[in-house]
C-alpha cells in the first residue's frame, strides 16, 4: 500500500477477494468509481474496496450486476449498510407473513405519484398488491412494503425498487416458493 490506504489494482483485486478483471469489468460498466491516477498508475482506495465488498455482497444476495448499478447509480451517497440492510430484509422469507388490507389512500400515500397507472398493474400482475374492492387493497408482504419505504427514504425510485427485487422473492410471496 502507499501511504496506508492508497492501493494498486493487483492489491485492491487481492484484498476484495476477486481477480484484477473482475475489478476491471466492474469499473467498465461504471460499478466502481475510477482510480487517483499518478503518472502512469491508478491508485484505490477504501472507498473502492467498500463498493466492491457491497457489490460481492448484493450478488450474494441475488441481484444481478445491471440491477445492482441501477442502485448504486440512484442511491448516491447512500452507504453499504443502507443499501445492504434493505437487500437483506427484502430476501428475508416471505412464507411467515400475514397480509395487510390498507385502503387506496393508505398506497398513494405511501408512494405518491410514483404510482403511475402502468406501475400499478405491474405491481398487482407481480402478486405483491391485489384489490379486494371497495378502494382496498391487500398487501400480501409488509415486509416488502415496508422495504420500498426504506427505499424511497434512500431516493431510489419504486420502478426502480420493483426491478431489484430478486425473481425467486417474488415466487414466494405469491406463494410459488
Amino acid at each position: 500500500m502507499i501511504d496506508g490506504t492508497q492501493l494498486t489494482i493487483d492489491e485492491l483485486a487481492r484484498q476484495a477477494g476477486m481477480t484484477v478483471r473482475n475489478v476491471r469489468a466492474h469499473q467498465s460498466r461504471g460499478l466502481l468509481p475510477p482510480p487517483e491516477i499518478r503518472g502512469r498508475t491508478g491508485y484505490y482506495g477504501p472507498e473502492h474496496v467498500d463498493r466492491l465488498e457491497l457489490i460481492k455482497d448484493l450478488q450474494a444476495e441475488g441481484f444481478g450486476l445491471e440491477v445492482i448499478g441501477r442502485i448504486l447509480d440512484r442511491s448516491p451517497g447512500t452507504t453499504a449498510a443502507e443499501v445492504l440492510n434493505f437487500t437483506r430484509a427484502v430476501a428475508e422469507p416471505f412464507g411467515d407473513e400475514q397480509p395487510e388490507v390498507v385502503a387506496q389512500e393508505v398506497l398513494l400515500e405511501h408512494w405518491g405519484e410514483q404510482l403511475t397507472p402502468k406501475l400499478a398493474e405491474r405491481v398487482q400482475k407481480l402478486g405483491l398488491v391485489r384489490p379486494v374492492g371497495d378502494g382496498r387493497y391487500e398487501i400480501l408482504s409488509p415486509r416488502l412494503y415496508a422495504a420500498s419505504e426504506e427505499l424511497g427514504a434512500l431516493g431510489i425510485p419504486l420502478e426502480t425498487a420493483f426491478e431489484a427485487l430478486p425473481r425467486e422473492r417474488l415466487a414466494s410471496v405469491r406463494g410459488g416458493g
